[in-house]
């Protein structure tokens, strides 16, 4: 039995009609907790996904998963992600990008789409925004981002090393928001034939 990182995709709601897949690639599981006690971040060993000849593609490129036997009724799992999406709205250049968000907000019936985009969008970046501070605040409190840890007493450079880290993921949950519009639309041309091309 495989697992398939499709199948992991659309367990987590972003499967082949979400407006992400495209640039989305599971690459492995990892456990945080077993029989519902938590496994110590440098303990956890990251189970891969690997191409196998077993599965190919139409091209005869093996196909990445994971045996399920390698995976615990009673585990959690971390999925790890490889996000290009800003990679992908970094390769428009930036005359592009102006037209392609001029494009979206301009295109009938847009408007009511794009505001569910964006609300939708800002409550995940808001979670996500809540979840770092939260593992901040377990990690100076007990000295570990789950909070499994006891009470700690960290050094101040300790800390001011994990609020900085703290505030790089933000800017990064930041930037991506201000992006997901575009990103939006360059999904919206590869993926749809624009009628008005047709003669």
């Amino acid at each position: 039995c495989w697992v398939w990182p499709h199948d992991v995709l659309a367990a987590l709601g972003l499967g082949g009609g979400h407006v992400a897949a495209p640039w989305l690639r599971v690459r492995a599981l990892r456990p945080t907790t077993i029989n519902g006690a938590p496994i110590a971040a440098q303990l956890a060993t990251d189970l891969p996904f690997r191409p196998s000849d077993q599965f190919k593609d139409g091209d005869g490129r093996p196909l990445p998963v994971l045996a399920a036997a390698k995976l615990h009724a009673d585990a959690d799992y971390d999925v790890i992600i490889e996000d290009d999406r800003l990679a992908a709205f970094d390769r428009v250049g930036p005359a592009e990008r102006k037209k392609l968000e001029h494009t979206l907000a301009s295109r009938e019936g847009s408007a009511a789409v794009a505001a569910d985009l964006e609300a939708d969008y800002a409550r995940r970046a808001a979670g996500r925004r809540e979840a770092i501070d939260r593992k901040l605040e377990n990690f100076t409190t007990t000295g570990d981002e789950a909070g499994a840890g006891d009470d700690c007493c960290l050094e101040d450079k300790e800390v001011e090393a994990a609020e900085t880290l703290r505030d790089a993921h933000v800017r990064r949950v930041d930037a991506a928001e201000k992006k997901i519009f575009a990103l939006v639309e360059v999904a919206w041309i590869q993926t749809t034939l624009d009628v008005e091309k047709f003669k």
